[in-house]
This record gives structure tokens, sequence and C-alpha cells, in this order.
């Protein structure tokens, strides 16, 4: 792994790092193993110092929305399908990892859906990796980069006069408990506050969760973009996935496909279901045992957990969607279908890192392209505040202009953020 730090960088207006990257998902991840490659953060000429970068992560792994399993099965809880014959970002990164890929069983006369082996997790894995051999590879002088974990950003602001960006965050383990009243923990708030100054911040956290609500920005950002960001759900947020693993493989592709036409007629005759959608999550053939190999015998369902049961454990929830699977599969499947060995739940609208709503009525609508979020904030005053060159960049999945809402938007709005750099360093390094 990358040097984490529990202290971060000295910074101050008038010495500040070039690139502060908030979000250690696919993005953020992205953004600093291309800019670990460009010349600018590689050993300094006479004439120039390197660059460096930096990037927080407001939770204690990185991957954002690519999450396997905590139990060691490498089933994903949340992103999982590339289409790597539409998807060259994705193509790329899995050729260039060697990362092998298993069609989805119930999809392989459609567009080619394929999962990771490993889980999609594996890309940041990698990209991890990679990062790491860059930065220690060649030993302490061709560090260009720190990852920090639990460090969440509350706000951003411009110093005045300057094209520098004072990006203010608390993390994890400094946050007081014992406070007793709320003027008291706010001031114990304001103590335990962090600051980075940066040339340029690289904002990777889903769009709602750049709103005001979320973060102080000053000055505030552009109304076009506030407006795109209220407007544009994200990806995975509203999900609950549950994943259930069985000795072996008792069903098929047939048995999918009937269990997701039950869905459909169950909730056409108004049966109350939180589950919406099932898809095989095995790596094993039809009747496969776990036993003849390393592989893992599994379904997952896709879930809207009703907020009436918001406190229920993890084990209840997942019992209450087997008891809701068992009324709709076909009744031969009932022998065996509630003698799995294993379930796994994870609310993503419980990670607030991601979610702006705990209790969501209602998957809401896939994200767009749309062009107010791709666009850079606070034009530099070195450029005449001509709005050609920004100091703030805009990244993550829904932040795409071609596939936003599924990893390779993650990956594109990453390499136009670097590109955007980029050509900003050319005129101005």
């Amino acid at each position: 792994m990358p040097p984490l730090l529990s202290s971060y960088p000295e910074t101050s207006m008038d010495s500040p790092i070039d690139v502060l990257i908030v979000g250690g998902g696919l993005s953020g991840v992205t953004v600093a193993w291309k800019l670990s490659q460009l010349s600018f953060f590689q050993s300094s000429s006479s004439n120039t110092s390197k660059k460096k970068w930096h990037l927080l992560e407001a939770q204690s792994t990185l991957g954002g929305r690519l999450q396997n399993d905590n139990a060691g099965y490498n089933i994903d809880m949340g992103g999982a399908w590339v289409w790597p014959e539409h998807q060259p970002h994705m193509a790329f990164l899995l050729h260039e990892f060697d990362l092998e890929t298993m069609l989805q069983p119930e999809d392989v006369d459609r567009d080619g859906r394929v999962r990771v082996c490993g889980g999609a997790r594996a890309i940041v894995d990698c990209l991890e990796k990679s990062i790491v051999a860059g930065l220690d590879g060649k030993g302490e002088g061709s560090r260009s980069g720190v990852i920090s974990l639990e460090a969440s950003v509350v706000a951003c602001t411009r110093v005045e006069g300057k094209d520098v960006v004072q990006v203010t965050f608390v993390h994890a383990g400094d946050a007081s408990t014992s406070a007793s009243d709320e003027c008291t923990a706010e001031a114990n708030l304001q103590q335990q506050q962090h600051s980075i100054y940066t040339r340029h911040l690289v904002w990777t956290a889903p769009p709602r969760k750049s709103l005001p609500s979320s973060i102080d920005w000053n000055p505030p950002l552009s109304p076009s973009k506030i407006q795109a960001q209220q407007h544009t759900n994200t990806w995975m947020a509203s999900i609950t996935k549950v994943a259930f693993v069985y000795e072996r493989k008792h069903w098929d592709t047939m048995w999918i496909r009937k269990v997701k036409e039950g869905l459909y007629l169950g909730r056409r005759r108004g049966l109350e279901l939180e589950v919406f959608d099932v898809y095989d999550a095995s790596t094993l053939e039809e009747g496969g045992d776990e036993e003849d190999g390393d592989g893992v015998a599994a379904f997952t369902v896709f879930a809207l957990v009703s907020s009436e049961h918001d406190n229920d454990s993890d084990k209840v929830v997942a019992r209450r969607i087997m008891n809701q699977l068992l009324s709709v599969a076909p009744q031969s499947s009932s022998s065996w279908l509630s003698s799995n060995k294993h379930s796994m739940v994870h609310h993503w609208p419980h990670v607030k890192s991601i979610s702006d709503n705990p209790r969501p009525k209602e998957v809401g609508d896939h994200p767009h392209p749309q062009r107010s979020l791709a666009q850079g904030e606070w034009p530099m005053i070195a450029n005449n505040n001509d709005g050609k060159a920004m100091m703030v960049h805009f990244a993550g999945t829904e932040s795409d202009l071609s596939s936003s809402g599924v990893m390779e938007g993650a990956v594109g709005a990453a390499y136009r953020v670097v590109d955007e750099l980029k050509c900003i360093w050319s005129v101005y390094n």
C-alpha cells in the first residue's frame, strides 16, 4: 500500500502542493496513477521542481463504490460489470494489469457484459500497487504523492489574490463524542480541523456530496454547477446489495431469469418487495461444487430496503430478503434456496461519503452526461481569469461526458481532468 499518513503535508498559502485529489474511488485513484506517470511528477530537472499530489479518502479503504464482501469470497458488493467491447478505457486497464474476466452467465447472448475475476475492486488494487511501485520502487527520491484515509473534507476556500485553494478536513480519529453540548462539540471540531493548501483541487466525490449542504465552498460554485449536482442521482447510492453463498451451484441461467420474472409479476400483483433484481455472482459452472476448485457459488440481489427496517441487523435484512425470494422463485427451488451457508449485506445508503440520503424511497434515474458537472471552477488569476485555466476540476463517474454512472465513466473523467492539468502546466509550468 502507499504510505498512509496520520499527519499531513506541511503546506501554506505560500507553499502549496500542486494537486489535491478528494475521493479514493476508481476515478480518484486513476487520477493519482496518471499523475504519477507524468514527467512533471518524476525526478526534477535543474529548471523545474518536481510536482506533488496528495489524495484524501473519507472511508477506511480505497475503492469508493467498488468493494468486495468482507468474508473473502471476492464478491462484488458495489459496481460489478464492465463491457470491454464497448468501453475502451476499461478494456485498456484490464489488459494493462492482466486481469481476467468472466461473462455474466444470463447475458452470454447479449452485449458482452462481464465481471472481473477477483471483483471489480481488483482494478483499484492494481492501480494502487502500480502507484506504490512508482513511488517507492526507485527510492525515496521518486515519491510524488501520498494517500490518506478517513479524511473528510468540510470546506474549500479560495485564497484571496492567489491561485491557491485551502481545503479543510477532519480525520475520523479526531471526532469528539464526549462533548456535553453542541457549542462545545462545534468548538472541538474546529480545533481538530486540518488544512492543505493546493494549487489545483480535483474533486471526485459524487455531485450531491459537493453541494453546499455538505461542503462549504468559498466562493460558492456556479449556479449551473449546483443545479446540475442537485438533479444528478448518485450511482449505487440508493442500493442495498445482498449476496447469498452456497456449498454448490444449484441454479442455472433459466432459474435466474424465472426469479427476475417472478419479481416483476410480484410487483404487478402488489407484493411489497424490497428486492428488484437478481444476478448470478458465481465463479463456478452450473452444478459445480466449491470443493472442486477455488470458485464460489453465489447469487446477488439488488434491494431498496424499506425505511421501516432501517435499524434491522444485516442478518435480519438477509432473512427478510430470502423470504421475499422464496415467494417469487420457482417452487422447485424451495428445497435448497434457504440453505445458503453465508449471506453478506452492503447498505450503500448508509455510506456517508457516497449517499446523501440514508433512507431512499426510490432507486432513482441513472446518471446521464451533463456538461455543467464536468466544467471546472474558480479561474486562475495567472490566466487573467479568462475561464480557460481553472483551479477546481471535477472527475467521478457522474461527471463523465459519455459514460456517466459506470466504471468507464469514472476512468474517462479521470483522464479528462489529467489532460486539463497537463494543458495548464504546459503553459504555466
